[in-house]
């Protein structure tokens, strides 16, 4: 009777929802589906200007080939040729229509994938009754943590009287089975019992909201970052964007803590992921006074931090002409603005005989793409001063 109390309390009980409860209007799915489409449409931006160029080429030949057909008088060759260029002609611009409908096709699936107002609505209605069953589980969680305190109080007081019921019958010289005093069946159940069962449904519920316990703002700091989806958030975000963490994620994702790569195993340190908002200022601030981007400071410490745990490795290792290219820049270097120096003679292979020009240490380039430095880092063309 009293558990069917108990489960009609819990049905009819409504927890309240707090007030500035947030939710997400779109999930995590829908995102990376947005991004992949996105991705796509690039893939075919690329190849439609391919196939556009080959077309103005195409054209022109077409038109000096007109040319030569009409001033020879409708020469047989050149007039075959002239048919053939055209069908190629048609040929490309039927592949460029392709191109042009797959994306279009694209654009309109990712139309759909953004909701109306009315599905934004229900999307809300059904996270706020989520929302209110996650706060009513964590009371009745807090329900069972008292229910198993008290059992745990218990069983305990059993296991006492137990003691002491051995201790009375050990004076008898009572010829027992195993676990003749059928203590073991509570040892077990006192042994199973969850520890803490309120405070850890508490932070999960927090959790699963989108609203931590204890939770701090932070600015993410790496260009893409994962974390788990909540009922506020889809989970993605990207560079400069707040995030809210509890202490234990933050930690985790901080990754300030760690000991020195010497100390490590593996000893490659973790970068970063996120940083506090003072951090986030001062790169702000650094990244004025260099008219870069703050992406670009932040690449630049990342950066200095591989060269660091490379040198280290290459010490280890006794790799001694790496460490001696690692530990100083190359005579024939140039400064980077965001603090770094890069060799020139590898800059001339990815990026060109221009920027190879520039061969007096000192001078400044103006701006290079972080995926041409990246693949200088893994070259092991650069080196941080």
């Amino acid at each position: 009777m009293g558990a069917q109390a108990m489960t009609q309390d819990n049905e009819t009980h409504q927890a309240e929802v707090p007030m500035d409860a947030a939710f997400s209007t779109r999930s995590r799915a829908s995102l990376v589906r947005e991004a992949h489409l996105r991705a796509e449409i690039q893939r075919i931006a690329g190849m439609k200007a391919g196939e556009e160029r080959v077309l103005a080429r195409l054209d022109a030949d077409a038109i000096r080939l007109q040319d030569g057909d009409i001033s020879s008088s409708g020469n047989a060759i050149i007039h075959e040729n002239l048919i053939h260029k055209r069908m190629e002609i048609g040929a490309h611009r039927e592949t460029l229509k392709g191109y042009e409908e797959a994306a279009t096709a694209r654009e309109q699936a990712i139309a759909k994938l953004n909701p109306s107002t009315a599905e934004i609505n229900a999307r809300t209605d059904v996270q706020r009754k989520a929302a209110a069953l996650v706060c009513a589980r964590a009371e009745t969680d807090t329900k069972i943590d008292a229910a198993v305190t008290l059992l745990r109080q218990l069983l305990k007081g059993r296991a006492q009287q137990t003691s002491d019921l051995a201790d009375a019958v050990g004076t008898l010289a009572l010829a027992l089975p195993p676990d003749g005093l059928d203590s073991q069946r509570f040892e077990m159940l006192l042994g199973s019992l969850p520890e803490d069962v309120g405070s850890q449904s508490e932070q999960w519920a927090g959790r699963f909201m989108g609203r931590p316990k204890g939770g701090k703002p932070y600015i993410v700091r790496a260009e893409n970052l994962a974390v788990t989806e909540t009922l506020a958030h889809a989970g993605i975000y990207k560079f400069g964007e707040v995030i809210v963490l509890g202490d234990d994620e933050a930690r985790e994702l901080l990754a300030d803590d760690y000991a020195a790569p010497a100390e490590r195993a593996p000893w490659r340190r973790l970068w970063p992921r996120i940083m506090t908002v003072e951090a986030f200022e001062r790169v702000k601030t650094a990244a004025e006074e260099k008219s870069l981007a703050p992406i670009e400071i932040v690449f630049a410490e990342d950066l200095a931090r591989d060269c660091e745990d490379r040198r280290y490795w290459a010490s280890n290792q006794r790799r001694s002409p790496v460490s001696k290219r690692q530990s100083a820049a190359p005579a024939n270097a140039v400064e980077f603005q965001s603090g770094l120096r890069i060799s020139v003679k590898a800059l001339r292979r990815i990026a060109g005989p221009r920027v190879g020009e520039m061969n007096q240490p000192g001078d400044v380039i103006e701006s290079i793409p972080l995926a041409q430095a990246w693949e200088l880092a893994e070259d092991e063309a650069i080196a941080a001063l």
